[in-house]
């Protein structure tokens, strides 16, 4: 107890000091572009200070799509998701045309066109219906019609009714937006699924679980109730004709998997008599496998198609014959009716498959429209250079592994990470000596999901290894020989139930050590509950840290496995974490709008820092550590909810000196080996790469300028010393300045620091004042004295003081030091033959300090670089 009181003090101490005060986001520059507007190579805008986009925008969301409908000219398509936002397409080319004003309130899981395409109405996850002015995207008017959520919307033929289903079904004047009707599932409550008018407008038919019932749109009689139309589930209605209506559904079959029965869905597409209810056929051949099942009709009647869950099935309604089959579709979970649309035309199908990207078919030649290959289709979960920086490796939750040129974001390779319908890639990475990449993940070829981590050869492409194991692989890491392969396995705890219902016992989470080259499997490092988040190598090789769902931090001796430590980190598991690279210090994001540092051998945490309406963050440190890169997770549109910028902070004094604003959710961050590059993994399935060196043009530097920021390396605004670094550091005159400044750093003998520990318990304040202010300026040059003299058992005054120096020695206070370090980073990012000589001589300085100890870390890494 008495420990943690203080450490409480030395952080109340450290954090209300001058140089780790706050900035306030306006103080914090956001990267500009220095050009006009820099656009993709499509031709789309880039988010200011982005260099490159890998991937595309058009046809995708940041989160998954629920809902697509075309125009009635065929000129737009809109969709909507779980992103909270309803987007409109230009149909010819899939550029984005805008999104509906005050549209992001909630997940939309529907939506329609009115007839005469003037009006755009949504409803969705809290129940709301929405309706707007498609030409000024103005919201006409917004009714609460359902308790829970609502996925089906349609209007009536001549545009005087809305009608919109939920556990209830509900019909509203399409004008003043007053309810007409409103009906209540039949029997038991079920979510309707499958809502539609007939071509005459007389009839409104809804889907309530497996029952399909009718009414009569004018007068909200019940007409008719089909209380088995499924099996199971109905799961979309359309109108043949007037007298025609066709639903698709599912029922379960019990199928043998390895011994054990398990439900299998079977789709279905049924035709029925809307006066009798007697049906009147079914398409689906009785032999059909296809799994689960949505369904739309042309406008003209004559096409009826199906999604299941490998194919989409077309037939022609009238012969009741199958005349296409559009194979190039995998839908990973259920849909519902308004997944899938024919143009009003019928030449062309946009449909929805369970991930951030719509498909669009050209039905005439029953290829791809707009199909984007050099794109993913879903986010991007993991995003890695190789170590000459000149390549990027991206893997998403779309079950590709990706390659591309870092430099010009064209895609060289494009990998299939697993075979079965549900796949995805958690972790990618490229091996040290870049000639292999590896992907961990999951894959479902099967009842339920496996793990799965794969390699290949960068240069031909050819999979040299591919080994299933128990449990999702969560995160994979190569050790700097490139010798092992780390691979963190493990399910969330909330999933685990599930083995136990398939009568097996949940595998153990665990860190699984490969020979990288061979596929031999070494040892097993246990010690996480919940599946591992995040694995890091220290840069020599010895330290193998880990974090894992229980919100421990674990680190492992290398290559012996042995647990060097293992801490707690305080609050909620991390959302993200990163690790420093001489494996001394972590940066983690709990669920929050704190970043917490840690040090990771005695487990202490050492600073904090604040990102403002952050619910967390996806982190990244620097290669030389200096930065950290935290994205806030912002998954979606709601103005209320995260600010979805990237935050760079200088790890030196714990201040923000610049931001980023992508234009979608951070997934995955990268540095470049080199420090200058971030890219940024996004969740709508692209990649944004950023300088974060932003220097503008200089001609030589005269002394007046070089002397003004050389005074603003020392300056307590992180922001405006970090444009210093930069300009400096793209000068010609700026090393033969510099050497003119900087020294080795003096020794600090024993004697001297022993006696200002001593003045720490003076009985005069002024003295005790004194050599605390001394000993924080010296920093960590005297901080193994500082240890020293905690083993002497001080009084509890002078032990609070030395807590406090060897915490506040992490953050760097005086701002002849601060200018100092700065000036290093400045030297290794001109990285001549002549800055290397300077730093050579700073290395040469007191073996202890900050300043040496990073000199020789500039030019470890220079040298690296040249190897």
């Amino acid at each position: 107890m008495c420990k943690l009181v203080r450490l409480t003090s030395a952080f109340v101490a450290l954090m209300t000091h001058p140089a780790v005060a706050q900035q306030s986001p306006s103080d914090v520059p956001v990267a500009r572009n220095t050009q006009a507007q820099a656009i993709d190579r499509y031709g789309d805008s880039l988010p200011k200070g982005a260099m490159l986009r890998l991937g595309t925008l058009r046809l995708r969301h940041r989160q998954e799509v629920e809902a697509v409908a075309f125009s009635p000219d065929g000129k737009m398509l809109a969709s909507a998701g779980w992103d909270e936002a309803v987007r409109l397409w230009d149909v010819t080319d899939g550029k984005p045309i805008g999104a509906l004003a005050n549209s992001f309130s909630e997940g939309a899981l529907g939506i329609a066109f009115s007839p005469d395409g003037t009006k755009l109405a949504s409803t969705g996850v809290a129940g709301n219906v929405r309706l707007w002015e498609v030409a000024s995207r103005k919201l006409i008017f917004e009714k609460k019609g359902h308790e829970g959520r609502a996925q089906g919307i349609a209007f009536s033929p001549d545009g005087q009714r809305l009608a919109s289903a939920g556990n209830n079904l509900c019909v509203w004047d399409a004008t003043t937006g007053a309810e007409v009707f409103n009906f209540k599932a039949p029997g038991a409550v079920r979510d309707s699924q499958g809502i539609a008018f007939s071509p005459d407008g007389k009839l409104l038919a809804c889907s309530f679980g497996p029952a399909v019932q009718i009414w009569n749109a004018q007068s909200g009689t019940s007409s008719l109730v089909i209380p088995k139309a499924h099996a199971a589930d109905s799961t979309s209605l359309s109108f043949l004709d007037d007298h025609t209506l066709v639903s698709g559904g599912y029922h379960y079959i019990s199928i043998k998997v390895d011994g054990r029965p398990v439900l299998h869905s079977i789709g279905e597409v049924r035709l029925w008599d809307v006066a009798t209810g007697k049906q009147l056929g079914e398409l689906t051949p009785g032999d059909s496998k296809d799994a689960n099942c949505s369904i739309a009709v042309s406008k003209d009647g004559r096409l009826v198609a199906a999604a299941f869950r490998e194919k989409i099935r077309i037939w022609d309604a009238k012969s009741r014959k199958q005349v296409r089959v559009l194979a190039d579709y995998r839908n990973a979970w259920f849909r519902r009716a308004h997944a899938l649309c024919f143009s009003p035309d019928g030449k062309l199908l946009a449909v929805t498959s369970g991930r951030s990207t719509i498909l669009l078919w050209d039905l005439t030649t029953g290829k791809r429209f707009l199909d984007f290959p050099e794109s993913h289709s879903h986010r991007i979960d993991s995003i890695s250079y190789s170590p000459d920086s000149n390549r990027l490796l991206t893997g998403s939750t779309d079950g590709t592994v990706r390659l591309w040129d870092a430099h010009s974001a064209t895609q060289s390779r494009a990998f299939k990470f697993g075979s079965g319908l549900v796949s995805g890639v958690t972790s990618a990475a490229i091996s040290p000596d870049g000639k292999t990449i590896a992907a961990g993940g999951y894959d479902d070829t099967g009842p339920g999901l496996t793990g799965l981590w794969k390699t290949w050869d960068l240069a031909t492409g050819k999979e040299r290894r591919a080994q299933e194991v128990p449990d999702r692989v969560q995160a994979v890491a190569f050790s700097p020989d490139g010798k092992t392969l780390a691979v963190g396995t493990g399910t969330p705890d909330f999933l685990k139930p599930q083995f136990q219902l398939q009568g097996k016992t949940a595998p153990a989470d665990a860190i699984h050590l490969w020979n990288a080259e061979t596929g031999a499997k070494g040892a097993a490092l246990t010690g996480h509950s919940g599946f591992q988040g995040w694995l890091a190598f220290s840069q020599d090789g010895k330290i193998l840290a880990s974090t894992g769902e229980d919100g421990k931090v674990a680190v492992w001796k290398f290559p012996s496995g042995q647990k060097a430590s293992q801490f707690k980190i305080r609050g909620r598991r991390p959302q993200s974490a990163a690790f420093s690279g001489d494996g001394k210090i972590m940066v983690a994001s709990p669920f929050g709008d704190t970043l917490s540092v840690w040090d990771l051998a005695g487990g202490e945490e050492l600073r904090t820092m604040h990102t403002a309406g952050s619910k967390g963050s996806i982190l990244a440190l620097s290669p030389d550590d200096r930065l950290l890169a935290a994205g806030s997770i912002a998954l979606t549109e709601h103005a209320e909810n995260l600010d979805g910028r990237i935050h760079l902070w200088e790890m030196a004094t714990a201040r923000e000196v610049l931001q980023l604003a992508p234009d979608s959710s951070t997934v995955s961050l990268a540095f470049s080996p080199d420090g200058r590059t971030l890219v940024s993994g996004l969740g709508n399935g692209t990649a944004l790469t950023w300088n974060v060196k932003p220097a503008r043009p200089v001609k030589a530097l005269d002394t007046r300028e070089l002397e003004r920021l050389w005074s603003e390396l020392a300056g307590g605004d992180a922001a405006r010393a970090y444009s210093a670094v930069c300009i400096l550091a793209a000068s010609q005159a700026t090393v033969s300045f510099l050497q003119a400044h900087l020294a080795p750093a003096p020794a600090v003998t024993k004697t001297d620091a022993e006696a200002l520990i001593a003045n720490l318990g003076s009985d005069k304040f002024s003295v005790r004042q004194a050599a605390y202010a001394k000993l924080e300026k010296l920093a960590e040059n005297v901080t193994p004295f500082l240890r020293e003299a905690l083993l002497n058992n001080p009084s509890l005054e002078v032990r609070l003081r030395i807590e406090s120096l060897l915490v506040a020695a992490r953050v760097v206070h005086s701002p002849e030091t601060l200018r100092r370090l700065r000036a290093i980073q400045v030297l290794e990012g001109i990285g001549s033959k002549e800055a290397r000589a300077v730093l050579t001589t700073i290395a040469g300085g007191f073996p202890a300090g900050r300043e040496t100890q990073d000199a020789r870390a500039s030019l470890h890494r220079l040298r690296k670089r040249t190897q």
